[in-house]
């Protein structure tokens, strides 16, 4: 089994490797060009979990993982951050520190929808966005419609009262 402690950013990422078949841990710098991260990850020995921050652009990253069948955590920033001893903060430090949690079971994963579960209510949300304005303007009409025959009513009401008082 493989775990990788990942400092995600947006033009690179900083890597922290442990094959527990071996025990070896390595470092890496790898920068987000061509097909780099791809034939890196791909290399790998199965089976792979990647520990990552919660971070918002990391759809392509998820994309290319769940394509190489490796796992993707994603942790709670403020939980990985709290549990930091050495409160300098630099992308190796942060890559060994998601991978020391990875490899104790103590990564604070929260959940993230897959991407294919995350369009579904964007698709969902396209077909519908038509008819909001006509549901909209239909609950107006019956609004204006149902005040329109309350005041009516009081006046027929008003109206009766002044004739039956003559």
């Amino acid at each position: 089994m493989t775990f990788v402690g990942c400092d995600l950013h947006t033009r690179m990422q900083q890597v922290a490797v442990l094959d527990t078949g071996t025990g070896e841990v390595s470092e890496r710098q790898l920068t987000h060009d061509g097909s780099a991260i791809e034939e890196f990850y791909a290399a790998l020995p199965r089976p792979v979990t990647v520990g990552i921050e919660s971070t918002g652009y990391a759809t392509w990253f998820h994309t290319l993982m769940q394509r190489l069948g490796h796992t993707v955590l994603v942790g709670d920033a403020a939980k990985i951050r709290a549990m930091v001893v050495r409160k300098t903060k630099t992308d190796r430090r942060d890559a060994l520190h998601l991978l020391d949690l990875l490899r104790h079971d103590r990564f604070p994963t929260i959940w993230v929808p897959d991407t294919q579960e995350a369009a579904k209510p964007h698709k969902s949300l396209v077909g519908v966005r038509g008819f909001v304005p006509q549901d909209a303007e239909a609950v107006h009409l019956h609004r204006r419609l149902r005040a329109c025959g309350e005041r009516h009513r009081e006046h027929q009401e008003d109206d009766h009262a002044e004739l039956s008082h003559r």
